[in-house]
C-alpha cells in the first residue's frame, strides 16, 4: 500500500504581522476623520444670500449718510459760513443832487468781532448836516457769488439779494418778489465792497432814483433763473421787472423840495439807490384776482 505524505498548501498566503504603531489596540493615537453625525446640518443656500444682502445694505446705507454729510457740509460751507457780515448806517442825503464832491464821505470801523459792525459817515463840517434827512440801516451778508443786504426803511424790512453768478438782483419783502437784470452802477462786486468796507474807503452816497415796471402775470418757477432767490421767494409771487420810460432805467434828480415816496431803498457800495415800481396798483389788482380764484 501506497501511502502519500500531507501534500503543503502552496497557495496558502503568509501571515503578516504589522508592527505598524496604528494598528489596533496600539499605545498611540489613531489618525482619523470624524464624519459629520446626523444631527449636523448644511447652511442652506436662502441665508447665505440674506446674508450677503444685508451686508450690501449696510455698506449702502453708511455711503449715502457720508454723501450726505459732505454734500450738507458743502452747502453750509458756500451759503456762508465764512461770509463777510457787517451792519452799517448810511447817511441819506435830504435831496437828489448831480454827484457829491469827492473825499466828501467815507466808511469808518466803530467795532471789530465776528460781525464788524460798519458806519458810513460824512466828513463835512457840522453847519452841512442838515443835508442829511435820516439813516439807512442795513445788515450785510457778503459771500463769494451772493450778496445779502437786509434793509430797515423807516421800521420796514425787506431784503435785496445780488446773485453775481445768475447776474441778477432780487427784492424781497414779506408779500412778494421781484427780480431783475443786476445794475453794475449801483452794485460793488463783494470783493470790491469789502475791500472798502474794512479798509475805511470812501463811497458815492449821492441819491439815485431808479423806476422799474413789472411784467404781468408772476413767474411761475423761480428756480429756473436764479437758485439764490428759488427758496426765500418760494411761496411768494415774484415778478420780473424792467427799466421804465427811458433807455436809462434811472435818473439823478437835482434838488427838490417834493420828495417823491419810493417803494425800495439800498446801498449797495455805489449811491444810495431809491426804486419806485410804476405799477405797483396793477400788481396788486392781479394779485387780488389771484385769491378770489
Amino acid at each position: 500500500m501506497t501511502v502519500f505524505a500531507k501534500p503543503l498548501d502552496m497557495c496558502e498566503k503568509p501571515i503578516i504581522v504589522n508592527n505598524s504603531p496604528y494598528v489596533r489596540g496600539s499605545s498611540r493615537s489613531e489618525s482619523r476623520v470624524d464624519l459629520p453625525g446626523e444631527d449636523y446640518q448644511m447652511p442652506s443656500l436662502t441665508q447665505s444670500v440674506k446674508g450677503v444682502m444685508y451686508l450690501v445694505l449696510s455698506v449702502i446705507i453708511l455711503l449715502t449718510l457720508g454723501v450726505t454729510s459732505i454734500i450738507v457740509m458743502l452747502r453750509q460751507y458756500k451759503s456762508g459760513y465764512n461770509n463777510y457780515q457787517a451792519f452799517c448806517h448810511i447817511p441819506v442825503p435830504r435831496d437828489f443832487t448831480e454827484r457829491m464832491s469827492e473825499g466828501k464821505f467815507r466808511s469808518l470801523p466803530i467795532v471789530w468781532s465776528s460781525k464788524p459792525v460798519l458806519q458810513v459817515v460824512s466828513t463835512m463840517d457840522e453847519p452841512d448836516s442838515d443835508e442829511f434827512m435820516d439813516m439807512l440801516d442795513e445788515e450785510l451778508d457778503i459771500g463769494t457769488s451772493v450778496e445779502k443786504i437786509s434793509v430797515v426803511d423807516h421800521g420796514r424790512r425787506f431784503q435785496f439779494v445780488h446773485d453775481f453768478a445768475d447776474n441778477i438782483t432780487g427784492i424781497v419783502d414779506d408779500d412778494r418778489c421781484f427780480i431783475f437784470d443786476m445794475e453794475p452802477d449801483f452794485v460793488l462786486p463783494p470783493e470790491l465792497l469789502i475791500t472798502g468796507l474794512t479798509g475805511g474807503e470812501q463811497f458815492d452816497i449821492s441819491k439815485v432814483r431808479t423806476r422799474l415796471r413789472a411784467a404781468l402775470p408772476a413767474v411761475v418757477d423761480i428756480s429756473n433763473t436764479t437758485e439764490s432767490l428759488a427758496e426765500a421767494c418760494f411761496s411768494r409771487p415774484t415778478y420780473r421787472v424792467y427799466r421804465a420810460d427811458n433807455e436809462d432805467g434811472y435818473a439823478i434828480e437835482k434838488r427838490s423840495t417834493d420828495q417823491q415816496p419810493h417803494d425800495y431803498i439800498q446801498f449797495s457800495g455805489k449811491h444810495v439807490q431809491e426804486i419806485k415800481i410804476d405799477n405797483i396798483a396793477e400788481i396788486l389788482q392781479y394779485e387780488q384776482s389771484i385769491k378770489k380764484i
